[in-house]
């Protein structure tokens, strides 16, 4: 996650909108986009005060392009760094969001402060605020949020995309009845139900592919199992996202009991497994590469 200034060297005033129809605010929108783009202007003075509103929505300034050309690369490059532990959060009316900015860190000796627009107007209604800052949205969101992070040497900002849903949580993606039977040594067969039609599959951490979950039943089948292997399924529909993980750790090597569940998986090696799926009942050698025959 870098910083992304751009700056924009003229001797004339902009036109808005412009030739093609684009406004500030559009180009202000768009910065926010990605993640953001702080514009700078490099110019005469006399055009400043018509730039202003560009450089207030995005966080960046004007200088003088005659005296100030060292001054706009010391603030510019010595500006400390904004950063969000997501770059997108999504859930629900009535859910409580928690923000948290507490990995931006600058070079200046004065402590980082921390500003706030969670609102998506493009104003910052928290000055001065905490590193993590939570908010509960009554009615429907989609539009980004972002953090101004500010020390003695300047200032940058970082935004991230929300989508607060109206759906009921009846409506999440699931995965429920998760289940594992050893039907020898070195293979275990896994079902679970789902209310949608697709379930993304990770072996010990590694991505392996899509299940397709045929009238709410699902199933997968591992051999050639060498040691415990971590099993993360993670309901997911096009139309309402994805749901929560659930694991399940298959161990060929312990007595078969109950198994283990967790909604929180953790990375171990790399898999030695098989995988089969009934839909297809093609084999997966899953390793560093996945190949299918």
């Amino acid at each position: 996650m870098r910083l992304k200034p751009l700056v924009v060297l003229t001797d004339a005033p902009f036109h808005s909108p412009d030739i093609d129809g684009v406004t500030i605010q559009q180009v202000a929108n768009r910065s926010l986009e990605i993640d953001p783009v702080n514009i700078y202007i490099i110019g005469p003075s006399k055009y400043h005060a018509e730039y202003d509103q560009l450089t207030s929505l995005t966080n960046g300034g004007t200088f003088n392009s005659s005296s100030e050309i060292q001054l706009s690369s010391e603030k510019i490059f010595n500006r400390p760094v904004a950063k969000l532990s997501l770059l997108e959060y999504s859930g629900y009316v009535g859910e409580k969001f928690t923000y948290d900015a507490s990995a931006s860190y600058g070079f200046g000796e004065d402590k980082l402060t921390y500003d706030w627009d969670l609102d998506g107007d493009g104003t910052f209604e928290i000055i001065d605020g905490s590193a993590q800052v939570s908010k509960t949205y009554a009615s429907t969101f989609d539009d980004y949020i972002q953090v101004r992070v500010s020390d003695e040497l300047g200032s940058s900002t970082m935004s991230a995309k929300v989508t607060v849903s109206s759906a009921s949580r009846q409506q999440l993606p699931q995965i429920t009845n998760l289940q594992s039977t050893l039907l020898d040594e070195q293979t275990a067969k896994i079902t679970f139900t789902s209310n949608v039609e697709h379930a993304l599959l990770s072996l010990n951490g590694l991505p392996t592919g899509t299940i397709t979950v045929n009238n709410g039943q699902g199933e997968i089948t591992l051999g050639d199992l060498a040691g415990a292997v971590e099993v993360t399924l993670i309901p997911y529909s096009e139309t309402l996202g994805k749901g929560a993980a659930q694991t399940i750790i298959i161990d060929p090597r312990e007595p078969q009991t109950s198994p283990t569940i967790s909604s929180s998986p953790t990375k171990n090696p790399e898999p030695t497994a098989v995988l089969k799926t009934p839909d297809t009942g093609s084999y997966c050698f899953v390793g560093r590469e996945l190949r299918c025959q």
